[in-house]
């Protein structure tokens, strides 16, 4: 229950994150997301609060656009319990992408995981999606990482965090937003990040949103101010 306790005291999102990063290999994951889940109707309104996956796979599911059509999150809206992926892959009732966003997510070692539906009164809803190699997770394991979901949800939408804090934390903003905050504080624009890069323009601005929206920036220039102003980049 260390980590419960880590995620108690935590008073930034790097503490939450490096909280959570440390209970992925115990249960046999290797990654995780927790994203602000939109509407039916209005799925565009989704966005990742916090994420650690493997950067060839964060880079595949933006450039997919997968953050709108992502079948776990899909699933997790009409959810009130946690379930796994294997669940969502037999809803005959899903989101018609669901067999090639698998098997894409397996080409990047996630064949399976479990996600949880977070949902509280002060705060839009959100779910907590871990992946990892195939492998059973046990029932025990559910309990602990919903109960870990459910506190790095709590103090990710609470008051005090919004935002990194200082230069300790560089670890908040993944090294790709951070090359491409840097190469926009060079004046460079997004579709000349996408070919400095060699990744696609959706991509480059997927980078950019999420780290603007890690700064609690209001726009990309501000976040590089905010950046410069915190030593995450020079």
């Amino acid at each position: 229950m260390a980590a419960l306790e880590r995620l108690r005291r935590a008073a930034t999102v790097h503490d939450v994150a490096t909280s959570v990063d440390d209970v992925l290999p115990r249960v046999g994951l290797s990654g995780y997301a927790l994203t602000r889940l939109g509407s039916r109707d209005k799925p565009a309104t989704r966005a990742v609060l916090v994420e650690r996956w493997d950067d060839g796979w964060v880079e595949h599911y933006a450039d997919a656009g997968y953050l709108h059509t992502d079948p776990i999150l899909a699933f997790a809206e009409k959810r009130l319990d946690g379930f796994t992926w294997q669940a969502v892959r037999g809803d005959r009732a899903g989101v018609p992408e669901a067999g090639t966003f698998f098997s894409d997510a397996a080409r990047f070692g996630l064949s399976d995981g479990v996600a949880f539906p977070l949902r509280s009164l002060s705060s839009a809803p959100a779910a907590a999606v871990f992946g990892g190699p195939a492998g059973e997770i046990p029932p025990s394991a559910h309990s602990f990482l919903q109960m870990v979901a459910m506190q790095a949800h709590a103090k990710l939408t609470g008051v005090v965090i919004h935002a990194v804090s200082d230069t300790s934390e560089r670890g908040v903003l993944t090294r790709r937003e951070r090359e491409c905050l840097q190469w926009c504080a060079e004046g460079k624009t997004s579709w000349e990040i996408s070919q400095i890069l060699a990744i696609s323009q959706h991509t480059a601005d997927w980078y950019l949103a999420s780290a603007t929206r890690k700064l609690a920036a209001a726009n990309r220039l501000h976040a590089v101010a905010e950046a410069l102003r915190r030593s995450l980049i020079s």
